[in-house]
């Protein structure tokens, strides 16, 4: 008999597991899983998180999750994180809006090389 199926977890407890320090390997690829495949549902709540979270390395990934969602309620989020100074975020966001790929994600992006 196969074991039961989980739901997944939150946002909240995927923040909290990424931020304890424990998460590696498959579980941290499988948190983060879990972040991309929420993350059109939870678009208001990652955004917030984003804008919340201190922990540059919690950032990072809660940016990346957005990026490979691909989702354009997380479109004015990349062309933020485009102004952060962070070199990782700055890369992540333009990532995010190449595979967005909308009119206003190509525009940000000429933007930026004009710049």
């Amino acid at each position: 008999m196969a074991p039961p199926v989980r739901p997944p977890p939150g946002v909240a407890e995927c923040l909290r597991l990424l931020r304890s320090g424990n998460v590696h390997g498959t579980r941290l690829e499988l948190v983060c899983q879990a972040l991309t495949e929420d993350a059109a549902a939870c678009a208001n709540e990652l955004i917030a998180a984003y804008r919340e979270e201190a922990y540059e390395p919690v950032r990072h990934l809660i940016l990346m999750a957005v990026a490979d969602a691909r989702h354009p309620a997380f479109r004015d989020l990349l062309v933020e994180a485009l102004s952060s100074g962070d070199e990782r975020l700055v890369d992540c966001a333009k990532n995010g809006l190449r595979e967005l790929n909308t009119k206003e994600a190509r525009a940000a992006l000429y933007r930026l090389q004009g710049s």
